[in-house]
């Protein structure tokens, strides 16, 4: 297979792809950080690859977001929603912000252990650079995509695109989600309160997912015209909850 026919082969089953991908990882990746998540959130430990991995995430988060923008603003010239997508862009794109600020947190305390960020110069550069960071790339993205001009995007730069947003939100949803830090393990509670863990856990996550993944929920509320889409995403949504609210307390 060419490198033009694997890429076009990706975007037209893009949906599934990432749906699918996206949940394996997060509950393959969740367990292993949990741990060290907590050590860094709760205890002030030291944890240098969690630094670097936030790190890493910021700079993949920013690379992404401007290729996805370019992708959106194609979809967004197609659309026949788009005052519903400006109020979704804003709305989200609030809570989004709180999500990759935490995101900053984690990589500096991961760094500087039970230090006060205060005492370390170059921790402080990085929460106001990241706080910024959001502020000017939300109005730059959501000003491209609502130029209301075409734009051709290739699929290898919607691959490349797809690939750093999908790293920065498995780490800014899985950092942020186990943080939250449930003190109990699921064979400690009864009927009634496992029932209470799973619906309101669920809700809680909702709130978490869809700002850690704005992009790709963005995108399928723009895109998805077909109702095996719509329900594909939703049943994304819904497995990869089931996996957060059952793996790190068993």
């Amino acid at each position: 297979m060419s490198s033009g026919n694997f890429y076009l082969f990706l975007e037209r089953n893009r949906y599934v792809i990432i749906q699918v991908v996206f949940m394996l990882l997060f509950a393959f990746i969740t367990p292993m950080m949990a741990d060290d998540v907590r050590e860094v959130m709760k205890y002030d430990q030291k944890v240098i690859y969690l630094g670097i991995l936030g790190f890493i995430t910021i700079l993949a988060d920013t690379f992404g977001s401007i290729l996805k923008s370019k992708q959106l603003r194609e979809d967004y010239y197609r659309s026949t929603r788009t005052k519903a997508i400006g109020r979704y862009f804003v709305i989200f794109w609030i809570f989004r912000a709180a999500v990759m600020s935490f995101g900053a947190m984690i990589a500096v305390r991961s760094f500087i252990g039970d230090q006060d960020p205060k005492e370390v110069p170059w921790a402080m550069t990085i929460v106001v650079i990241e706080a910024l960071r959001w502020l000017v790339m939300g109005f730059v993205i959501f000003y491209s995509m609502s130029e209301g001009k075409r734009v051709d995007v290739s699929n290898r730069s919607i691959f490349i695109g797809d690939v750093l947003i999908m790293f920065s939100s498995l780490f800014y949803l899985t950092a942020m989600w186990i943080s939250i830090a449930f003190k109990y393990k699921l064979s400690e509670l009864n009927k009634s309160e496992l029932a209470e863990h799973f619906i309101a856990g669920f809700v809680l996550f909702l709130m978490i997912y869809v700002p850690a993944t704005f992009y790709q929920t963005l995108e399928s509320f723009v895109r998805s015209n077909k109702s095996s889409e719509k329900w594909l995403f939703w049943l994304g949504i819904v497995f990869t909850g089931m996996a957060a609210l059952t793996l790190p307390y068993i």
